[in-house]
Order: structure tokens, then sequence, then C-alpha cells
């Protein structure tokens, strides 16, 4: 081989070699920016709707639109905010309860929540706006609540009956969830759902029935009489309501927030 054509051969390699490298490191950078551009993992949620299911999406991650403060005009001022894609109440801010704009009677509601550590919160339903009484005078309630560290409050004062009827997926003060529940603890994202139709009632967590009732049936009667509603008139007697989202002064967060009405 010539002198002259050995050093254009070397060359000719050298530039074949660096653009295969420039080639590969195109690819790789194509793959990473495809991955870094999908959207993380939708949540699991308890129902898939079918094309002629007509949902409301009442949370968008960005707007807090459809809610607004129990007996108030606009969304709080306070208290209430919107961070990383979640309706979230900061702890002890006073910001009060959250109600949406309309009221339903038969639904279908289903969301996420995110308690911070030791926190109780609840979402109400069939909500009436009584002057001079809070939300949960007339609503019953789904409660939410750091099951881990109730049950650690109550050992500690020794006293394992308060948490009867008060722990996460209960009717408040009046059902228990089953306590093979599945539950995530405090910090991690749940699914909790609602249906109301023509009364009977039914709460889901993460996918599983834990409770269901019937308003205004005997057994509901029997259930308020032994209950701290006893003497509240209002309670559970709407055929519509509000739903709402509880202030009790700790840290909880909502996301995916929707509604159908059965």
């Amino acid at each position: 081989m010539s002198k002259i054509y050995f050093p254009l051969l070397v060359l000719f390699c050298l530039s074949f070699t660096n653009c295969q490298q420039k080639n590969k490191a195109v690819a790789e950078g194509a793959s990473t920016s495809t991955v870094a551009q999908q959207p993380s993992p939708q949540p699991k949620t308890n129902v898939a709707p079918s094309a002629d299911e007509e949902w409301t999406v009442l949370f968008d991650g960005v707007s807090g639109a459809h809610w607004r403060s129990y007996n108030g005009d606009g969304f709080p001022e306070k208290g209430w905010t919107v961070r990383n894609g979640a309706l979230t109440l900061l702890e002890k801010s006073k910001g009060g309860d959250l109600i949406t704009q309309e009221t339903y009677g038969n639904f279908d509601l289903q969301l996420e929540f995110n308690l911070a550590k030791g926190a109780n919160s609840g979402i109400f339903y069939l909500i009436q706006e009584i002057e001079g009484k809070p939300a949960y005078y007339s609503a019953p309630e789904y409660q939410l609540i750091d099951d881990a560290n109730y049950y650690e409050l109550a050992k500690k004062e020794g006293d394992p009956s308060i948490t009867r009827h008060h722990l996460t997926g209960d009717n408040y003060d009046l059902q228990s969830a089953p306590t093979t529940k599945k539950i995530n603890p405090a910090g991690q994202w749940n699914a909790a759902r609602i249906t109301v139709k023509d009364g009977h009632v039914e709460h889901y967590l993460n996918g599983e029935k834990v409770v269901e009732y019937d308003l205004w049936s005997p057994e509901w009667k029997e259930m308020i009489d032994k209950s701290k509603f006893a003497d509240w008139t209002a309670y559970g007697q709407a055929r519509k309501g509000y739903i709402g989202l509880q202030d009790h002064g700790d840290e909880v967060s909502f996301r995916n927030i929707r509604i159908k009405r059965l």
C-alpha cells in the first residue's frame, strides 16, 4: 500500500468511528428524552369509566374553581392551596371546610387522599348549609385519619374504644370498616370512593368496599340514636347536598377528584 493511501485510510476509519459514537449518543439522548417526557403512571382507580359515562372533574390539579368555603362565597383566601398538582390544606391554617359549587343527590365520587403523619380529616356528603352550624352537623362523613397514629394514641390513653367507628373508611361514629382493609400509611396516597343511590350508600377504600348502609332506614335511625348525632335533627336527612373536604387543622392533600351523577 502506498504511503499516501495509508493516512487516508486511517482518517476514514477515525471519521467512521466518531460518526458511530455520535449516532449512538443521539439515539441514547432521544431515548432519555422520550422517557423524561412520559407522564407519571396514573393511580389505580376504583372504576374504569366507559365511553357513555359522564364524569365531572372537580379538581384538575390546577384550579379550585369547583370549590368554595362552607357558608362562604368563594375559594378561601388562606389555608387551602394547590401544590404539586394536589388540593392541599396546610396544617393549623384555619382554611375552613371546602364544599362543591353544586349539590348532588345520587352520585359516584372518586378521589385520592394523602394524610400527613397524625392527621385527621374527612369527606362529607349531602351537606346542608345551615347558618351557625358546621358542615358535619348535617353531613354523613367518610372518615380519614392516620390509623396507625390513632391506634398508638388509644394505646397511650388506655382506651381502645376511641378508635371505634373513627378510622379511615368508616361511616364516622356509626360504622367501622373491616380490620382487614388495605390502607397505605401516612405520607402515601390512598383511593376513596363514595356512592349514593336512592339512599343506599357505599364506601370504598383502595378499590374494596368497606362500608354500606341505607339512609333513612330503621337501621339508620338505630345507628343515629346510639351515636353523638342522636340530637342533631338535620344529620343525614337530606336527599341532596354538597360534597365537602374537612378542615380538621391537619395537613391533608386531595387529587384526581371526579364525580358522576347516577
